[in-house]
């Protein structure tokens, strides 16, 4: 199967996965923040 994208598309979809990558640390930074002291030592028990 094959695509065929242009430049201005292949770049378009690097910023959309970018945005996504960067919404999605954000919410797990703010998940972190929220339950820091509740998980710490499951995180840490590897």
């Amino acid at each position: 199967m094959t695509y065929d994208f242009n430049a201005a598309e292949a770049f378009e979809m690097a910023i959309q996965i970018e945005k996504n990558g960067a919404a999605f640390y954000r919410k797990a930074a703010s998940l972190q923040k929220e339950g820091s002291d509740d998980n710490t030592e499951s995180v840490h028990s590897c």
